[in-house]
């Protein structure tokens, strides 16, 4: 969603207007700040919502709100790495 559900429309296409003026970089860089601003708001609930969470599993929980429960499995497992196997008796 571009805007809050309490913007006018009027505002709306003040805003719209504002964002198509700035260069290709600036509206990059909003962009890029925005997306910053909802990972911090995402690792701050958690925080709250979990603190006895050590940092690893704040990770794993901010991977599953981002990414989504499937995609955050593959990227924990890739960033695991590979499990050895373990030793067989001889």
């Amino acid at each position: 969603m571009l805007f809050a559900r309490d913007t006018s429309p009027e505002t709306r296409l003040i805003l719209l207007e504002i964002v198509r003026r700035q260069s290709p970089a600036r509206r990059l860089e909003i962009a890029l700040a925005a997306t910053d601003a909802a990972r911090d708001m995402i690792r701050a609930d958690l925080a709250e919502r979990f603190p006895q969470a050590d940092a690893s599993r704040l990770h794993a929980l901010f991977l599953e709100r981002w990414l989504g429960a499937e995609l955050a499995a593959q990227a924990l497992r890739h960033m695991n790495g590979p499990r050895p196997a373990p030793e067989r008796p001889r």
